[in-house]
């Protein structure tokens, strides 16, 4: 009779665990959490890479690794800058998932304001699978010393954006969504 009741009991875990199956969002175990739902414009903060727990730098070539994610409706943006507030200087941009046809690539432009941008440039455009509020799309940011940035998924052996431009910064991060009604998580500073 125990055999029979741990035979039984075995069946109905693997059978409601399988069924379940994987949670895709444990990929985010060890990451901090920022949550964006105003527009692009906002005044979104900025924060300081120094502070992270699990930002990688080289002591060979001085490449900067970081991992991080996001999940949400559409259109996440990492903002890449020297100073906590940008304005008057150059900001250099990862966008992921932009709308429906989910383009992702680097940007570069000069920011006055919070809501004001100038000078923008727009590198090659590539395409992920779309972003979703159902499970993070997890990646990996690599920044060298001459300006390349790559972003990698963890799924992929080859990143999505490969892009040189010079005066890259790595020293404080903003996250923004592109209007209030959407919603984007941005999963930060995970465990490599």
């Amino acid at each position: 009779m125990f055999l029979r009741v741990i035979l039984l009991a075995t069946a109905v875990c693997a059978y409601t665990s399988s069924s379940i199956g994987k949670n895709s969002f444990e990929a985010t175990l060890g990451c901090l959490q920022y949550n964006s739902d105003t527009d692009y414009g906002f005044d979104h903060p900025y924060y300081p890479t120094a502070n992270w727990r699990n930002i990688k730098q080289s002591t060979i070539n001085g490449t900067v690794r970081m991992r991080m994610g996001v999940s949400g409706d559409k259109s996440a943006y990492i903002r890449l800058a020297q100073i906590a507030r940008p304005f008057g200087f150059s900001v250099h941009e990862i966008v992921l998932g932009f709308f429906s046809d989910n383009r992702s690539y680097l940007q570069r432009y000069f920011r006055r304001s919070p809501s004001y941008v100038h000078s923008h440039q727009v590198f090659k455009l590539n395409y992920i699978k779309k972003i979703s509020i159902f499970e993070p799309l997890m990646f990996t940011v690599e920044i060298y010393p001459n300006g390349r940035l790559t972003v990698t998924l963890d799924s992929e052996q080859h990143p999505f954006i490969d892009e040189t431009d010079l005066g890259m910064p790595t020293q404080y991060i903003g996250f923004a969504n592109w209007d209030a009604n959407d919603t984007a998580v941005f999963y930060v500073d995970c465990p490599l």
